[in-house]
């Protein structure tokens, strides 16, 4: 690692959190090179209230009932969907309507998640929908009133920018890779690290309002576009490539 890295050319980091790690450990200058993301036409978003918040959408065998939140990770235990889970227990207090969606293949970790559904009596709440297709998972983007990221550990996460090129706000932790992909409230809300409360508060004030979530929607549509696209990830590598080559 440490030849690898100091020994470089060129060293390039998936965004400038870890770029920050890197330089402080290895005393070597990291060139900014975030992953991209698609986004979608504008024309396809779904930031109309009417169709967040109201409808069904079927996958699979399963009838989704709007709004939802949405989680999209490996269901490993540093992922932890806990955390999304104990607030959903809250927010259902306040907001009856919401329910969450997990998609993806099933691990021996997903039995804890399904028991602690359980033990909180939020099973008619929770849906684990197993593996689906590409095309199903860009409908629950596409779907989704709130994206939500709860893993608190990542170097960069791309999961807010995915949800982002859809136009679907993000909330996830103060720390770590998402306060480079996510600017709190403009295009998301960042909750103070593990505090359950915060979290559940910053989906709350998304799922309250409508006009809100929209704006956001909105803004991480075009952070996603403008900043973080795979057009300009592209970009940052031809140009490192060249310059190297140059040199």
């Amino acid at each position: 690692d440490k030849a690898s890295i100091t020994k470089a050319n060129v060293l390039l980091a998936n965004g400038s959190y870890i770029g920050g790690v890197i330089e402080n450990v290895y005393a070597k200058a990291t060139v900014d090179a975030p992953a991209g993301s698609y986004y979608q036409p504008l024309s396809n978003l779904s930031l109309n209230p009417h169709s967040t918040y109201r409808g069904r959408i079927k996958v699979g065998k399963k009838v989704i009932t709007k709004p939802y939140l949405l989680i999209t990770n490996r269901h490993d235990p540093q992922k932890r969907f806990d955390y999304v889970i104990r607030a959903l227990k809250k927010i259902l207090k306040q907001y009856h309507k919401v329910s969450l969606v997990i998609p993806g293949p099933f691990t021996d970790h997903t039995r804890e998640l399904i028991k602690l559904v359980l033990r909180l009596k939020i099973k008619n709440k929770v849906i684990f929908l197993g593996q689906i297709s590409e095309d199903e998972l860009q409908g629950l983007y596409k779907n989704a009133a709130v994206y939500c990221y709860p893993a608190p550990e990542e170097d960069y996460g791309l999961g807010p920018l995915e949800a982002g090129g859809w136009g679907v706000p993000t909330v996830a932790w103060r720390h770590g890779g998402p306060t480079v992909t996510i600017e709190d409230g403009v295009t998301g809300f960042l909750a103070e690290p593990y505090s359950v409360k915060d979290y559940a508060h910053k989906i709350l004030t998304l799922l309250e309002n409508p006009k809100l979530r929209a704006k956001m929607g909105k803004a991480a549509w075009e952070r996603t576009k403008d900043d973080f696209s795979w057009n300009n990830h592209v970009d940052i590598l031809e140009k490192e490539i060249h310059n190297t080559l140059n040199s």
